[in-house]
């Protein structure tokens, strides 16, 4: 599945929501834990997505770009697709 958002993004260095979503995954990222001085989140509006599921595999999917490329006006057929937003 491939998603692709576009929207406004703004740092966060809020600390109720840096615990709230502390976990040992992000711990091992952050020396200094909580407090390191590197750490923030990012909080993003999303305006706009839009998700493709492909069903076939990585080869067919390179087929489908390249045969859109060599014939004009067509597309590739890269799976269900849905915009939202």
């Amino acid at each position: 599945m491939y998603v692709s958002l576009s929207g406004t993004a703004r740092l966060n260095d809020d600390r109720a929501l840096i615990d709230k979503y502390w976990n040992p995954f992000v711990a091992a990222w952050f020396a200094d834990g909580k407090d390191d001085p590197d750490l923030t989140l990012m909080e993003i509006k999303v305006a706009f997505g839009e998700h493709w599921k492909a069903r076939e595999s990585k080869v067919f999917q390179l087929y489908e770009v390249a045969k859109a490329n060599v014939k004009k006006g067509s597309q590739p057929d890269m799976g269900e697709n849905e915009k939202f937003g």
